[in-house]
């Protein structure tokens, strides 16, 4: 009895660290125990994000010994030096760089044609306001202790002066002492408010023969003995620190012939977290491991530059570098969707390049139509990945009171997108503790959002990718998009949905065992999708706007195979094969007809969806897929989703207001769908706590769809005490369907009942028919 009692208090004191990087969930776990090799070696993931630290125990080398970090960039400029001014040093050895500073060249320094390429940059222009905030103080306290010692050696001076002479001398050169001494004393008081000055960084590049060099004064006297001399970071993997006081990681690239000195440095903790996630790896502590340990990153920083011009470059290096994966954790211009350069090189390098880009959903959930790029847009050559979060990261990460359930991240960004898709392609734990950049004075850090499910995914992916190049398994983006919708795992929960969870969650380990199947052998390699056209760059059906919803609607589509231009051009011919269209497993029936039989390529069909018979204040689903009856183990080849929103009405009757009691979850969204009136200019909404102990914190959204070109989104945050009354407010469009949606918090942990009032104030215009006067 002893001992079994021994036994359960071990497993009580069990710390359920595993969950700081979630893996189970995903089928990580199990398929490294299965395939241990498979852990994404020989893949590169390409990090788009603010920067990454090189010099992070997890991202120093792979579970094979390679380094971690192929190359660290910075995109942005912000860390360029003009390096073309050319020097010569004297017969003493020493240069005059350009700040004026005598720089002595130490002896060991070999360059043997004399050439020392010489630029300045201001220090501040790489730190953080975080970082400047942290050591600023210190600085302004030494500066103030020395000042003081100043000031009184000249309260001396003049004490000094006025006992030798008097303070009333009426001599011309007594009286120019005292205004000189009495000049100085103003200064240096006036001194103490004066804002710091960056200090100026000399820079020095150099070719010692073999390669190009660099160092940067770090001490501002010149004092280059101490100076970290590095290569370009590609070829050494250097790097540096600024100094002890503040902990910035830099590091170094060396452009047109020593011309251009770049100065990279993590912008941030995210970039770091991110890359850690995706393929850290801690050879004395694996369960620290991120996703991928075998993978190499390549870290292309962005800073807060989330130009068009930065992007870019970004993807421009990840052909050139070829990598296998793209992740993106970040913000994006809103010419990434629909049009411009920046739509098309995405398209160009997963079409043409084979390239899997995998980004972060967004969050800006929970209410509808929000994920994506650029207001619920979306470019179908990316996968979208949401935010899950598992019972165990609540108990262990979160400090829940239990495991209690699993749910989406009320953050995750949902579909469907504008364009009628899913919006989601998948899902993936939102949440790690890991690693971040040195200069947060942190080891690790707790951090959520689908900047946390997307590498997850990545890392996930490296594995499959890992595993297809060792069994020489042809490799394109289609084929593991394929592979990972046709084996998700959706949870049985009935507050999940596909608008939040896309396909469900990745499981790699089915994933693999779809991918090594003779069915999936059918799938051409050079084929880059299966897109389905509806109407004019539609890639769904999407019923919300009380002019859609008036009568049933007969669409017209067509689905067609997409192949890479440079591609098999033999295959691309002799592939066909006849289709079998079905609803999906938890479709909505009785609304959707549709033909039994297609053909890919295909010829148009049409969908009739009657919307007229549905249930007011809901949003339907259903979703069409299509599988080739000769290979059903495959599962569906295509998707076709089908949303419609049936709003409910408020009218002059009611006074064009809306109530209704609502017992909200932890994390689980309600949502309440209303036609806008004619002539309404903004809404109100009142919400009434009916708890008598619990206070609330509640998530208020306001979306609609402007001109079904972009979602608009309008949202508030309130803290809701016991019978507490709170209000907001928002712009609202007249005869718009809008969704309203209340969200309790996922930290809160228990159910909470709350009383909504929406009333729409405007003005009402008579009459709304034009008649002739």
């Amino acid at each position: 009895m002893e001992e079994i009692g021994l036994n359960n208090m071990e497993n009580e004191l069990v710390f359920p660290s595993k969950h700081y990087m979630p893996k189970e969930i995903t089928q990580q776990s199990e398929f490294l125990k299965k395939y241990p090799k498979y852990d994404g070696r020989n893949t590169v993931i390409a990090i788009i994000d603010s920067g990454v630290d090189p010099s992070l125990p997890g991202l120093q080398t792979t579970t094979t010994g390679l380094p971690k970090i192929i190359d660290c960039l910075d995109l942005t400029g912000a860390g360029d030096v003009d390096t073309s001014t050319i020097k010569k040093v004297d017969e003493n050895g020493i240069l005059i760089g350009l700040t004026e500073r005598k720089l002595q060249i130490p002896k060991s320094w070999k360059n043997p044609s004399g050439d020392w390429h010489l630029g300045t940059k201001i220090l501040y222009e790489l730190y953080r306001k975080d970082i400047k905030d942290r050591i600023n103080p210190s600085i302004i306290e030494d500066f103030k202790k020395k000042n003081k010692s100043v000031i009184a050696k000249e309260l001396k001076e003049l004490n000094d002066h006025e006992k030798k002479v008097g303070s009333k001398s009426k001599k011309i050169l007594d009286k120019e002492d005292r205004e000189e001494i009495n000049t100085k004393l103003e200064y240096l008081k006036e001194a103490e408010k004066l804002e710091i000055q960056s200090p100026i960084l000399d820079c020095i590049v150099w070719n010692d023969g073999e390669k190009w060099k660099a160092a940067i004064d770090t001490t501002y006297i010149g004092n280059l003995e101490d100076a970290k001399v590095m290569s370009s970071f590609c070829t050494d993997k250097e790097y540096g620190f600024i100094s002890d006081k503040c902990l910035l990681t830099y590091c170094l690239n060396i452009h047109e012939d020593g011309n251009l000195l770049e100065i990279c440095v993590p912008n941030g903790s995210h970039g770091s977290h991110v890359a850690h996630i995706a393929a850290g790896h801690f050879p004395d502590d694996p369960e620290k491991d991120g996703l991928a340990p075998g993978a190499q990153i390549i870290s292309l920083g962005l800073g807060n530059a989330y130009t068009e011009q930065a992007f870019i470059r970004a993807f421009n290096k990840c052909i050139e570098l070829k990598v296998d994966i793209i992740n993106l954790s970040s913000d994006t211009p809103s010419n990434c969707v629909g049009s411009g350069k920046t739509e098309k090189l995405i398209k160009n390098v997963v079409e043409k390049y084979g390239i899997i880009f995998v980004a972060a959903a967004g969050n800006d959930g929970p209410g509808l139509s929000v994920a994506g790029f650029a207001g619920g847009r979306i470019h179908s050559s990316i996968f979208y990945v949401g935010a899950y979060l598992t019972a165990e990261m609540k108990e262990a990460m979160y400090s829940h009171f239990e495991a209690d359930n699993s749910v989406v991240f009320p953050f995750s960004s949902r579909g469907p997108s504008v364009d009628g898709s899913l919006g989601v392609t998948f899902c993936a734990p939102g949440a790690a503790l890991t690693g971040v950049s040195k200069h947060c004075l942190e080891g690790m850090q707790r951090k959520q959002g689908t900047s946390m499910s997307s590498p997850n995914a990545v890392g996930n992916i490296a594995c499959l990718l890992s595993a297809m190049k060792d069994e020489s398994i042809p490799i394109s983006p289609f084929r593991i998009k394929l592979a990972l919708q046709n084996s998700a795992m959706m949870p049985e929960d009935g507050s999940h949905h596909p608008f939040s969870l896309g396909a469900g969650i990745i499981q790699i380990s089915s994933a693999f065992e779809l991918i090594k199947s003779a069915a999936f052998l059918s799938i051409p390699p050079n084929i880059t999708d299966i897109r389905i056209n509806v109407g004019s760059k539609k890639l769904g059906i999407y019923l919300r706007d009380p002019s859609e919803i008036a009568s049933p609607q007969a669409v017209i589509m067509d689905v067609k195979p997409l192949f890479m231009e440079s591609g098999d051009n033999e295959a691309r011919v002799d592939f066909g094969c006849s289709i079998m269209l079905k609803l999906a497993s938890g479709s909505e029936k009785d609304f959707v007809k549709f033909p039994k039989y297609c053909r890919l390529p295909s010829s148009d069909f049409s969908v009739i969806v009657d919307p007229t018979k549905l249930e007011v204040g809901k949003v339907h689903y259903a979703e069409i897929v299509g599988i080739n009856p000769q290979k059903q183990s495959l599962g569906p080849l295509f998707r076709i989703p089908i949303t419609v929103i049936i709003p409910e009405e408020v009218t002059s009757e009611n006074l064009y207001r809306y109530k209704k009691q609502l017992i909200l979850e932890p994390a689980v969204p309600e949502r309440i769908f209303i036609k806008s009136p004619f002539g309404c200019k903004y809404v109100g909404i009142k919400i009434k706590s009916l708890e008598s102990q619990i206070a609330q914190n509640i998530r208020i959204q306001q979306i609609f769809l402007n001109q079904k070109i972009r979602c608009r989104l309008a949202k508030s945050y309130q803290r809701l005490l016991p019978k507490d009354l709170v209000f907001c407010h928002f712009i609202s469009p007249e005869n718009q369907t809008i969704e309203y949606c209340f969200t309790q918090e996922w930290s809160n942990q228990n159910v909470t009942n709350i009383k909504i009032t929406i009333q729409f104030f405007g003005i009402l215009v008579q009459p709304q028919i034009i008649t002739d006067l």
